[in-house]
């Protein structure tokens, strides 16, 4: 998935769609643009309009089972009607409501167990360019696709294990334009890439060149525009860009040793990123790969412009 606050002073929007979760660059108009943050330790989602001094600022959720509820909610999608999609990770289901952000259109679909329409504590969600719904079924160790939120044609993949179609707690699961599947194998700390949801070409990623090579608990995944891939490498406290499932021309990004155990990630159309900076309570915002001093917003509470462990940043 791919998604702006400087971008206005260099005039790109961003757009998710174009088949996937990427991210297309168009000239800036005057519309407005929303961050969301994945608010997992206060069971809710926060919205506002802009980064540094955040305006029109609301929380939507509370604690529990019911409607318009959430225990853990730990990724967010959107759909090309604008819906967002919400993995309610403690409930063991997805959720959906409109994008006017007070809970009209609600929805829910899932229920504990392995079977079909059942996930056991999942935490990652992606939606492709025909709005199909995948879901990182962590517990099951396997993903699940399924066209609606009545479970339409509903097909998982994978088992428990280190092989070929295997998966060890994944974490979260991107798709691209081409609608290949990316999914972070957080417990075999790696990251697959397959065409289809039956495995076709699958490809894996654990080691990088330099100067720690092994992935340890890798958990978000994101890819932008130009289909570059960005691991949240939890266990690392580090972001690392390849540009391939082959890992070519890796760069990794850590700030000063106070990054804590990151797990979600946006890149904005001029190739900034937002972070969750989970262990922290805040999210950064950096221009490129090359870092600098970050901005940052947020800190830990649940008040206006707080929170506490975010999963997950998004702009829509």
């Amino acid at each position: 998935m791919r998604i702006p606050h400087i971008i206005a002073a260099i005039g790109l929007l961003l757009v998710a769609g174009c088949g996937g979760d990427q991210v297309s660059t168009t000239p800036q108009g005057p519309s407005v643009y929303h961050y969301y943050i994945v608010d997992t330790g206060n069971n809710r989602i926060d919205r506002f309009d802009t980064f540094a001094t955040p305006s029109n600022y609301l929380t939507f959720g509370s604690t529990g089972s019911g409607q318009d509820q959430m225990l853990t909610p730990t990724d967010i999608a959107f759909d090309s009607a604008g819906n967002i999609y919400v993995v309610d990770q403690g409930n063991n289901r997805i959720i959906r409501f409109g994008s006017d952000f007070a809970g009209d259109d609600w929805a829910s679909y899932g229920s504990a167990g392995s079977g079909n329409g059942n996930f056991t504590a999942p935490t990652g969600i992606a939606i492709d360019g025909s709005n199909r719904i995948y879901v990182a079924d962590t517990g099951n160790n396997r993903i699940c696709r399924f066209d609606d939120m009545t479970g339409t044609n509903f097909v998982a993949y994978g088992s428990a294990g280190s092989g070929v179609g295997q998966f060890s707690s994944p974490y979260n699961i991107r798709t691209d334009g081409a609608y290949n599947i990316y999914v972070s194998d957080t417990g075999n700390n790696r990251i697959v890439e397959m065409n289809s949801m039956s495995g076709g070409n699958w490809n894996t990623l654990s080691t990088i060149s330099s100067p720690n090579p092994s992935f340890k608990t890798p958990l978000g995944i994101e890819l932008d525009f130009q289909n570059r891939i960005y691991v949240m490498d939890s266990g690392n406290n580090r972001i690392v860009q390849v540009n391939s499932i082959s890992g070519a021309d890796e760069v990794e990004w850590s700030w000063a040793g106070t990054l804590k155990s990151p797990k979600g990630l946006t890149v904005l159309g001029a190739l900034q990123m937002l972070i969750a900076d989970t262990g922290d309570s805040r999210i950064l915002r950096i221009l490129n790969m090359q870092g600098g001093t970050p901005t940052t917003y947020g800190s830990p509470g649940g008040g206006s412009a707080q929170m506490m462990s975010p999963a997950q940043i998004r702009a829509h």
